[in-house]
């Protein structure tokens, strides 16, 4: 399935799981690395899991206190392992990765990235 969808023209993939999306990096023009501090990931996990307490947001799981409790385990296991396991892999990619912290970053980064794309598309045609 992952070839099928990099051999269109646009795509965007979600990276949670590394090497599943590993084979997409060689034909992607952008690769968007999201690092936000851990307060914000902190603050996320409190909200989230607070709203889907009052079911104000679905969930996949059932919200409980151990659940609760795994987010951060699982956040703390990115920030010691994951992430530099991530940041390795895209050391692959020079020129590719652009690497944002918040949203006002990744719109920055995109509407500098942008020109470059529609330059390359325009000398393709």
């Amino acid at each position: 399935m992952l070839i099928s969808i990099i051999n269109t023209k646009y795509w965007i993939i979600e990276g949670a799981h590394l090497n599943w999306v590993n084979p997409s990096f060689c034909r992607a023009d952008l690769i968007v690395f999201l690092n936000p501090s851990y307060s914000t990931i902190t603050y996320r996990i409190i909200t989230r899991f607070i709203k889907q307490r009052l079911r104000l947001e679905q969930a996949h799981y059932t919200p409980t206190w151990d659940m609760f409790k795994k987010m951060f385990e699982w956040s703390a296991a990115f920030q010691r392992e994951g992430k530099h396991q991530i940041q390795e892999t895209l050391e692959d990619y020079p020129g590719k990765v652009v690497v944002v912290k918040d949203l006002k970053q990744l719109k920055q980064r995109l509407e500098q990235w942008m020109p470059s794309i529609e330059q390359q598309e325009r000398t393709s045609d």
